[in-house]
């Protein structure tokens, strides 16, 4: 009988549990905490590099995010992970409630002016519309 079936837990939990772990142990080497005095940002790379293509499609975390806790470009090429285009970091904010350009930068990272060329876009595309205009200030949401 495999480890698996006894722990009752299923290969796929198993690998899930395996990515969080090695992400974790490379994260913790990086910012100087590790749990291990093994654990070496040089010795958990391998595993790193390995894991976190299936991690972030699970935990949603990106490129981006990453980069900004201090994973090195060469690192995040290594896993293959892309830069998220800005387009869909800003469409990843829109929902029922109205929100502003403002609103929208403030919670995407992305400029302002780069919102505002993804808002024109996708309002002119049907994919969200003006709720509210308050004076200079337009809310928008997506369209149901």
């Amino acid at each position: 009988m495999t480890s698996a079936r006894r722990s009752g837990s299923t290969p796929s939990q198993l690998t899930e549990t395996a990515d969080e772990l090695a992400v974790r142990a490379y994260l913790r080497a990086l910012v100087g905490a590790p749990v291990r005095a093994a654990d070496r940002v040089e010795t958990t790379e391998a595993s790193f590099v390995d894991a976190v293509g299936r991690w972030t499609e699970r935990t949603g975390a990106d490129r981006k995010t990453l980069s900004r806790i201090g994973v090195d470009r060469r690192t995040l090429d290594a896993a293959g992970l892309k830069a998220t285009p800005v387009a869909e970091l800003v469409r990843r904010q829109y929902g029922a409630d109205p929100l502003s350009v403002a609103d929208l930068a403030q919670r995407s990272g992305v400029s302002p002016s780069s919102v505002r060329q993804t808002v024109y876009d996708d309002e002119s595309d049907g994919l969200i519309e003006v709720v509210e205009t308050d004076g200079p200030t337009v809310l928008y949401r997506l369209v149901r």
